[in-house]
């Protein structure tokens, strides 16, 4: 590899187990990876909370 070139290679497993009064809740577990950037995501909502995460590159290959 040329010297000035920069790499990343990543594999990763997201492994979590709930506990049964919590499946179907607002409390899940969640995994992002971000680099070279100040931490862009946000998990705020009151009703339903989501996570947006737009500079996450741990990604499935459709996205999610």
């Amino acid at each position: 590899m040329p010297r000035a070139a920069n790499c990343l290679s990543f594999r990763f497993k997201f492994l979590s187990e709930e506990f049964p009064e919590f499946v179907g809740s607002e409390y899940n577990d969640a995994f992002i990876a971000e680099l070279d950037h100040s931490p862009s995501w946000d998990a705020s909502g009151s009703q339903s909370p989501t996570i947006s995460a737009p500079n996450d590159f741990a990604t499935t290959r459709n996205g999610k």
